[in-house]
This record gives structure tokens, C-alpha cells and sequence, in this order.
């Protein structure tokens, strides 16, 4: 499986499963936030309580929910 780097987030098709891998404090949450903002806005079949989010501190996760 190849994996394609994508700098500009609104490069990022909202149809396919995607994976966001980076060090701490890189803007991961951040990035998250905005394909779930994005994704909201452009698909008019999707809700909030159908998208999935995975993370792996509960401090993002936290982040996420308030800031979604």
C-alpha cells in the first residue's frame, strides 16, 4: 500500500478513509478539526453522528469534541 503526503489539507478527497500520522504538536487535532468542519460542510449526506474519529490521547479527543 502506498501512501500519498498531502501539505495543503483542502487537497484531501473527503471520499476516501485517511490516515494522519505526525509528531507531537505538529497539528494533528488540528488538521482532524478541519477535514471533519470541511466534510460537514461540503457533503450534504453526512452528519456528525455518522463520522468516525480516532485518536489516541484522550486529550485530543477532548479537543475534538469541543471544538467540532
Amino acid at each position: 500500500m502506498t501512501y500519498q503526503s498531502v501539505h495543503d489539507i483542502n487537497q484531501i478527497d473527503l471520499g476516501r478513509h485517511g490516515l494522519i500520522e505526525a509528531s507531537a504538536g505538529t497539528g494533528k487535532t488540528y488538521t482532524i478539526e478541519n477535514l471533519v468542519v470541511r466534510l460537514l460542510r461540503e457533503e450534504a449526506d453526512v452528519e456528525l453522528e455518522n463520522v468516525l474519529l480516532v485518536t489516541f490521547t484522550e486529550k485530543a479527543a477532548s479537543e475534538l469534541k469541543v471544538r467540532i
